[in-house]
């Protein structure tokens, strides 16, 4: 994960965080159209043809020239990453959410790039997730997790200052407690595992934040996607539970029940999607 995702400058700016990014792919259209107008070996004592103004206006209002397109294509990708770390820093008030988040973030999208459908997610999952989140813990919990996700934050803040580094805190233990105890406890509503998919599925395709894009259009919440998604979340806790030592420091914590929901979790987890991988394989086969 690039850095600049997760150190981020919060002083203050002249104009703040995002309008200076702005500022900054303005400054390179600008310069562009002065050098397209005066040349870049003019004097003080040249005069300023209003053709070559006029050509020049032409050219970046038809964004047909590559040089404009390049920069405008860069622009775009850069003021996506910074409304996205913007994003991220203001997340700080939801911490629990990112923590959450990071274990399948792997799967989302590029920035300012559409999502593939059932190889990548769209960044759009991400306050559905947050209504499955809430919907399985219930409110006592969710804000006593929140709480301590939130301590956490506060106490890295001290550390770091105006520079906040996630990736310091993702690796911290009480990070990692906060993060299996809420899967530990959320693994009992996927003891039907069929059902949960079906619910889920329907849950995240009602309440995602419509499209924005054409290209986004044709990205849906389907079958696929689910077993990605808590394939995802639970991966680190599977691998867990092969080591012996990790499971006694499991056992520990969370007992012997609880442990037990887990593994017959990850058991119908593989059985339903091999049954999903088929069904799309047979779907695949039949338009072929």
């Amino acid at each position: 994960m690039p850095e600049s995702e997760n150190k981020i400058d919060t002083r203050p700016h002249n104009l703040g965080y995002g309008p200076d990014h702005l500022g900054q792919v303005m400054d390179q259209l600008l310069d562009l159209f002065a050098e397209r107008v005066i040349g870049p070996n003019s004097s003080n004592s040249d005069t300023i043809n209003i053709s070559d103004i006029h050509a020049a206006l032409s050219a970046f209002k038809s964004r047909t020239d590559l040089e404009i397109q390049t920069l405008l294509t860069q622009g775009w990708e850069n003021l996506s990453k910074a409304s996205e770390e913007v994003y991220w820093a203001r997340m700080r008030t939801h911490p629990l959410e990112r923590l959450m988040v990071r274990n399948f973030a792997h799967l989302l999208a590029p920035y300012g790039e559409a999502p593939v459908q059932n190889i990548s997610l769209s960044r759009r999952i991400i306050p559905a997730f947050t209504g499955v989140l809430s919907r399985m813990i219930g409110p006592e919990l969710m804000t006593t997790y929140q709480t301590r996700a939130q301590e956490l934050v506060d106490r890295q803040k001290e550390i770091s200052g105006d520079v906040f580094d996630w990736t310091t805190l993702y690796d911290t233990p009480s990070a990692q407690a906060i993060i299996n105890d809420i899967l530990i406890y959320i693994a009992q509503y996927f003891a039907d595992i069929e059902q949960r998919r079906i619910w889920m599925v329907d849950f995240f395709n009602r309440t995602m934040p419509k499209p924005q894009n054409d290209a986004e259009e044709n990205w849906h919440f389907d079958d696929v996607t689910f077993i990605q998604l808590v394939m995802a979340l639970y991966a680190n806790l599977f691998a867990e539970m092969e080591i012996p030592q990790s499971v006694e420091e499991l056992k520990r914590r969370y007992g012997q029940y609880n442990l037990d929901s887990l593994k017959r979790m990850h058991q119908a987890l593989q059985i339903d999607s091999q049954k999903v991988y088929t069904i799309q394989a047979n779907e695949k086969n039949a338009d072929d």
